[in-house]
């Protein structure tokens, strides 16, 4: 996540895809409290 976020061509959308349990809840919270900080 962290690599595409500071991408110079990142695309403003995307897909958090993977297996049940790994955290996608947690890291899609982190980016949007982090977005609202810088925001």
């Amino acid at each position: 996540m962290n690599r595409q976020e500071h991408s110079d061509n990142a695309s403003k959308g995307g897909m958090l895809c993977d297996s049940m349990g790994l955290g996608k809840t947690v890291e899609t919270i982190a980016v949007m409290m982090k977005q609202k900080l810088t925001a």
